[in-house]
């Protein structure tokens, strides 16, 4: 292998993850919604949950001591599939158009297992699905947000829950739904996002690279040494 060989392998080793990946944006599915739970121990309604319509624009995140609203997102990764097969990154973005408290906080919580369908407010599983346990992404993932206006835009690093989550998907692309849950964490929180059917453009999003597996790789790069070494051939 002569120098100039030497040195288009090394470019082309050190190009190739580069040329290959794909940021794909997703924005959350318009069947995100809220679960309401009064939590007042006097009340009728003690613990019994239920749900706001598809079409609200804002997905509330609320507990004032007698009340809770904790939001469920969803996202379709199919059109990742596409794309390759290993997820290197992945980020949630989220904005906040309103808040009444200052200092509220909110936690992020991603459900451990991929889904085939998507959770219905109006669907016993929903349900379930709030009360399942989930693992905790982020402790505070909008931390002491001020009251009011402006809006302000929330981004999290979720990547290591995502790789796990879309490796399920991979081995079984017929369940490709993932969701998100956001809680109050303290007393006296109430933080309001952009839903999917926000009239803004604001819609929860996730950012994600997305590259084939190294094998894949591996094999455009020989099939480009082999293409190269027949050119130099023909000289």
């Amino acid at each position: 292998m002569n120098h100039a060989t030497r040195l288009l392998l090394l470019l082309i080793a050190s190009i190739a993850p580069t040329a290959y990946s794909t940021n794909v944006t997703l924005s959350s599915d318009l069947s995100d919604f809220e679960l309401r739970q009064d939590t007042d121990p006097f009340s009728p309604d003690h613990l019994n949950i239920t749900t706001q319509s598809f079409s609200a624009t804002t997905a509330d995140v609320w507990n004032d001591g007698d009340s809770q609203y904790r939001v469920i997102e969803e996202f379709d990764l199919t059109p990742l599939l596409a794309a390759g097969d290993q997820i290197t990154s992945a980020t949630l973005s989220m904005t906040r158009n309103f808040s009444i408290y200052p200092g509220s906080s909110v936690q992020l919580h991603g459900f451990s297992t991929s889904r085939a369908t998507l959770l219905s407010n109006d669907n016993p599983a929903a349900l379930a699905a709030y009360n399942a346990p989930s693992m905790l992404l982020a402790s505070a993932f909008a931390a002491n947000v001020a009251p009011n206006p402006p809006t302000e835009t929330f981004t999290v690093d979720i990547t290591s829950f995502l790789q796990a989550r879309y490796a399920d998907i991979v081995a079984n692309p017929a369940a490709p739904y993932i969701a998100l849950r956001l809680d109050p964490q303290t007393g006296g929180t109430d933080v309001r996002f952009d839903s999917a059917n926000t009239l803004t453009g604001l819609a929860p999003q996730l950012n994600v690279t997305v590259v084939p597996e190294p094998s894949i790789l591996g094999i455009s790069i020989l099939s480009g040494l082999a293409l190269l070494s027949r050119r130099r051939s023909a000289f």
